[in-house]
Order: C-alpha cells, then sequence, then structure tokens
C-alpha cells in the first residue's frame, strides 16, 4: 500500500487499496500495512491470522457496497451521530468481535462524530486537508501503517487468537504413543540410510523406518530426485530445526482444527520454503532453508509401520511458485499419523491395542544448554520422557515418577543424547534458563513431575492416568460380577443341578 494519496482521488484510493489488501495483497504486504512482524511470537501459533483479517476488509467492503471502489464519502447517521459510513461500519465490525473491540468501537464512533463535524465546517481549500482528517482511519501514517488495520489486529489478537492459544494450551497437541515411540526412533543421532534395504537404519544397524514402500515385495517408489532429498534429509532428522518444524506441524494442526477450519490438516506458508524456515525461527543463510527443505522432504518420504501393520508419511507437500506479484505458497498436509484420531483405529480389545490407543502429548521446547549439536538430542529426550510419564502416568497421581539415574541412562540412549551431558540437561530443565522457564520440577529425591508452566500438559496425563485406573477398576468388577454368576451361593463351589 502506497505511503500516500493523491488529494482528488483519496476516496478511489482508500477503496482499491482495501481491496488489494484483502483480495492479492502478500502476507508480508498485510503485516507492513497492520505495523506488525509476521514472525513476532504471539503470531507463530496462530498460521491463519492473516486469513481472519482478509474476511474483515472485505467484510468492510461488503456492508459499505464499494466492491467496484467508486470515491466519496458518505455520512451515516449511526445512533444520532453523523459520521463517515467506513467508520460507522469498522465501528460495528470490531464490536461484534469481543470485550477490546467493544472499548475500540467507542472511540471510533467519538473521534468520527468530531472529525466529521469538522470536515463539514471546513470549504475551499481548506476541504483537502479536512478529507484526509476525515478519512484518518484509512491513510496510512508516517510509517506507512494504514490505523485501522492495525487496530482490528489488535482486537483479533486479544478477542481471538490468544484465547484460542490459551485453548490449545489447556487441550496440548497429542500424537499416538506407538507414533511417539518411532519419532522419538526417527529424529535419533546417527541414523543413516540402507539403499540396498531401501531403509533407514540406527548406529547398530536395527531398521528404523522405510521410505515410499507400497508392500513387503513392492519395489521403493522414489524417483532420483526424491532419493536425493531423502540422502540430505536423514541426517538433518537429529536436528533442532527437525524438531521445530515437527512441532509446528502437529500443534498447527490441532489449533486449526479447534478453530473449527474445515481443512485443519492442510498447513499454508507464504513465501515457500523461505517462509517456512522463517516460521519455525530458523530464518537466516540459504544453508539454513536448504536445510528445512531437505526435512520436509525425508519426513514426506519415510514410511512408519506401526504394530498393527498400519503405515504411512508424516506428511505430504506442495509448492506452488511465484507468480506475477503472488509469492510463492507452501501447502504441507499433515498426515494420519500426526493426528490424535490416528489412535482410533488401534483395536481396544487387546492390551497392546489399548495402550496403542494412548496419547502423549507435546510440550514447549525445554530449556537447552550446552553445545548447539546436541541440541536435537535433548528435544529427542524431552519426548522420550513424555513418554516415560505417560506410560507411568498413575504414578503422578502419587505426586510425581521416579527415575534413576541408571534409567536416566537408558532413556538418554534411546534419545541418542550423550550420557556425559545428560546431568547438565537434567538440571537445567529443573533450573530453567535466562530465556525459558523449567521443563521438570524435582519434588523428591529422583522423583519428577512437570513444571508449573505446564498445566496443561500435566492435566492431560493426570487425566489419561485417572481413565487407565478407573478403567481397570471397572474390568476388576466385570469379572467378578461374571464369576459370581458363574459359582454357586456356596462360594467357590457350583451349586448343584
Amino acid at each position: 500500500m502506497n505511503g500516500g494519496f493523491p488529494g482528488s482521488n483519496i476516496w478511489s484510493s482508500i477503496w482499491m487499496s482495501l481491496i488489494h489488501l484483502s483480495e492479492t495483497a502478500s502476507d508480508q504486504e498485510l503485516a507492513d500495512a497492520a505495523g506488525t512482524d509476521l514472525r513476532a511470537p504471539e503470531f507463530l501459533g496462530i498460521p491463519d491470522w492473516t486469513k481472519a483479517v482478509r474476511a474483515c476488509l472485505f467484510e468492510v467492503l461488503a456492508r459499505s457496497g464499494r466492491l467496484q471502489g467508486e470515491g466519496s464519502p458518505r455520512c451515516v447517521d449511526a445512533g444520532g451521530s453523523r459520521m463517515l459510513d467506513l467508520d460507522a461500519i469498522a465501528a460495528d465490525l470490531v464490536d461484534e468481535i469481543g470485550k477490546t473491540g467493544k472499548v475500540r468501537a467507542k472511540h471510533i464512533r467519538e473521534a468520527s462524530e468530531r472529525r466529521w463535524r469538522a470536515h463539514e465546517a471546513c470549504s475551499g481549500d481548506a476541504s483537502e486537508t479536512a478529507s484526509r482528517e476525515l478519512a484518518h482511519m484509512w491513510i496510512p501514517d508516517g510509517e506507512r501503517v494504514q490505523p485501522f488495520l492495525r487496530m482490528l489486529v489488535e482486537v483479533l489478537l486479544q478477542d481471538v487468537f490468544l484465547p484460542r492459544l490459551e485453548r490449545c494450551q489447556e487441550t496440548p497437541a497429542a500424537v499416538p504413543v506407538v507414533v511417539g515411540r518411532e519419532l522419538a526412533r526417527i529424529h535419533r543421532q546417527g541414523n543413516r540410510l540402507d539403499e540396498q534395504r531401501s531403509v533407514i537404519v540406527s548406529k547398530r544397524g536395527e531398521c528404523v523406518c522405510s521410505y515410499d514402500v507400497a508392500a513387503d515385495w513392492a519395489p521403493p517408489l522414489v524417483d532420483a530426485k526424491a532419493m536425493e532429498a531423502i540422502r540430505k534429509g536423514v541426517p538433518f532428522l537429529a536436528t533442532l530445526p527437525a524438531h521445530r518444524l515437527l512441532r509446528f506441524e502437529v500443534i498447527t494442526a490441532h489449533s486449526q482444527k479447534l478453530a473449527g477450519a474445515p481443512d485443519f490438516r492442510n498447513i499454508r506458508i507464504e513465501g515457500g520454503f523461505s517462509g517456512l524456515s522463517n516460521v519455525i525461527g530458523s530464518p537466516g543463510s540459504h544453508r539454513a532453508v536448504e536445510q528445512v527443505t531437505a526435512i520436509l522432504a525425508a519426513q514426506a518420504h519415510l514410511c512408519i509401520r506401526l504394530p498393527d501393520r498400519t503405515m504411512g508419511n508424516l506428511v505430504s507437500y506442495r509448492c506452488k511458485p511465484a507468480s506475477g506479484q503472488h509469492p510463492p505458497t507452501l501447502t504441507i498436509t499433515v498426515g494420519d499419523l500426526l493426528l490424535p484420531g490416528a489412535a482410533l483405529s488401534f483395536d481396544k480389545g487387546t492390551r497392546k491395542g489399548r495402550e496403542a490407543r494412548q496419547l502423549v502429548p507435546l510440550a514447549p521446547m525445554p530449556p537447552l544448554v550446552g553445545h548447539e549439536r546436541t541440541f536435537g538430542a535433548q528435544v529427542n529426550l524431552q519426548m522420550v520422557t513424555l513418554l516415560e510419564f505417560r506410560s507411568r502416568s498413575s504414578e503422578l497421581l502419587h505426586g510425581g515418577v521416579a527415575i534413576s539415574l541408571g534409567r536416566w541412562e537408558e532413556m538418554a540412549d534411546e534419545a541418542g543424547l550423550p550420557r556425559c551431558c545428560l546431568e547438565t540437561v537434567v538440571r537445567a530443565w529443573a533450573d530453567g534458563s535466562d530465556t525459558v522457564a523449567p521443563f521438570l520440577k524435582v519434588v523428591g529425591s529422583g522423583v519428577y513431575t512437570l513444571a508449573d508452566r505446564l498445566g496443561g500438559v500435566l492435566s492431560f496425563l493426570v487425566e489419561g492416568a485417572r481413565r487407565q485406573v478407573a478403567g481397570r477398576e471397572g474390568g476388576r468388577k466385570g469379572c467378578e460380577r461374571r464369576r459370581g454368576r458363574l459359582m454357586g451361593p456356596g462360594g467357590g463351589k457350583r451349586s448343584p443341578r
């Protein structure tokens, strides 16, 4: 959007600018016009915020009947006050959004009434100045920020987006336990390709997973270009950006579902692979973009097999190249295995099936210490720790989970973290850092629970434990009832016929 408007063309320029912002402007242009940063922490968990802003701008145009962009100011009588029609529509719109919107709507109406009175009192050379003052909310300021757009984003953030994020924290994103175990194996350091067997193997030579195999007897469904992407991507799966990408995919799909998005599995990123690198917090060099691209390609081609013989890829993706003024667009489709609903496919009639149906929640990144080469392994250990808490969640009902040094060492081996780093990492998780709050709370000698900031994640685990205990108790009582029907009144003896 331009920094100013020609004096004789103020109103036509306003309409055309609104049409551009609502329909054809890039996400970056929209963010610039709103005076916000696409990578600001408060927006990273809200990938669809620009879509909501565009919808509001289009609603302003629709209510004004100016979809064709004709240009002239109109006056409306709103509750006995005369004001610009666009201001009245904007006030009504934000008034409908929530508490913050109602406060802003009152300010809009009061200021617009004053501006309209000043506009009517002016004539001649002063009329242009009065027109610009009348259109104050819709003309960019010295920093090229449109006041209404800045206010609209603030209202949406306070009344819509942040409450949604709070709901997501109360109901954390989660994956099936069996999938979580596979993810920990895939992201373990030291994995490598075995192209003869079309599999990825661990340091010990154990098969971790295959890639794009339709059946045990079928040849790999991978062309030479995809194979090269897999070669590049597999080593990067053990890095911090790979864990950030995985969390971004799972949490975004989860939050979009909570928001009622019909296509919640599809995550749209403007700017292509470079935009994705920025969104997950790994901006910078061309090398960083290449790394994220390789990780996404590996995710899309890895084929996970679960105990019930279910198999599938983590994600799929497509990238639409730039066209004219439109930047490239990357769309990631989150696979069924990364969604909680995948657990429902497991047979609940068997013990293994019931265990497979359990969910393990994802937690925010823990404090990271030491050399950055171990950051990926530290985050992987967090996943292993959450899996440990989930499998022993009944202990959380009594305050915490007892984890011995020997068990910590076994978990570090599972995650690929060198044992020499273990003590420092666990201490940092309990103490926190200057920028990241603690992940764990020590409640006794060798007894741990989750830190206070993770109340939603802890509640998720505790509720799962309660359901397990209730299920076991229900099963025990059911067995006793069936035994009672089979046994006679004499206790352990059958009654005579």
